[in-house]
C-alpha cells in the first residue's frame, strides 16, 4: 500500500486478512510525512483526529490516506497545511462515511477521491490551491451540504468520474470556478 515514509497512526492489514472493527478517538498528530494511514482495513472507525504541518520543520505531505478501507466512519477529521492533498481516498476504498471531513490549506487538493461509492456529509476544504474536493475518477459518490471557500476549484471531476452526487453545496471565494468538470487527470 502506501507506505512511504512515517505516519501519525498507522492501521495495516494485508490483502488476505484485512483489520477490522477497529475505534480509535481524541488523536492528535505532528511533524509527520503522512498524519493518518490505514490500509486493507473494514469497519474502522475514526473519531475527533487532526493531523497538521502549520509548524516550523512539519513535513506533512498527505493527512489521510486510505487505501484499500472499506465500510468505515470518519468523524470530525481534520487535516491542515498539507504538501499534496489532505484526504487521499485511493481506488479500493468504498463505501465510507465521512462526518466533519476538514481540509485547510493543502498546497494541492483538499479532498481526492479516486474510489467508489462513499459518502460525505458537511465536508469542509478551504485554501487548497488546486482542488477543494476531487473526484479523480471515483464514481457513485454522495456528498451532502459542503463548505468549499477559497480554492482554485471548489469541486473538480476528472472525465472519467461519473454519477457523483452533490446536494446543498456552499461556495465562497473559489478562485476559478465553483464546479469544474474535465480537471486535466495527469495532475496532482
Amino acid at each position: 500500500g502506501e507506505s512511504s515514509g512515517d505516519a501519525g497512526l498507522v492501521i495495516q492489514g494485508t490483502e488476505g486478512n484485512p483489520v477490522s472493527d477497529v475505534s480509535i478517538t481524541n488523536i492528535e498528530a505532528y511533524y509527520n510525512y503522512n498524519g493518518l494511514r490505514i490500509s486493507y482495513a473494514k469497519d474502522i472507525s475514526i473519531s475527533s483526529f487532526l493531523t497538521h504541518g502549520c509548524n516550523s520543520g512539519d513535513d506533512l505531505e498527505i493527512g489521510v490516506t486510505l487505501y484499500n478501507v472499506t465500510s468505515s466512519e470518519f468523524r470530525y477529521v481534520t487535516t491542515q497545511c498539507t504538501d499534496t492533498v489532505g484526504f487521499n481516498l485511493t481506488e479500493g476504498s468504498h463505501n465510507n462515511i465521512f462526518i466533519t471531513a476538514q481540509s485547510y490549506s493543502s498546497d494541492g487538493v483538499g479532498i481526492k477521491v479516486a474510489s467508489n461509492r462513499n459518502y460525505f456529509n458537511n465536508t469542509y476544504a478551504y485554501n487548497s490551491d488546486y482542488v477543494g474536493l476531487l473526484f479523480y475518477g471515483g464514481d457513485d459518490n454522495k456528498v451532502n451540504y459542503g463548505y468549499y471557500h477559497s480554492n482554485k476549484y471548489g469541486i473538480g471531476f476528472t472525465r472519467g468520474a461519473e454519477n457523483n452526487q452533490i446536494l446543498e453545496p456552499n461556495f465562497d471565494d473559489n478562485e476559478d470556478y465553483d464546479i469544474h468538470h474535465g480537471y486535466d487527470s495527469n495532475s496532482t
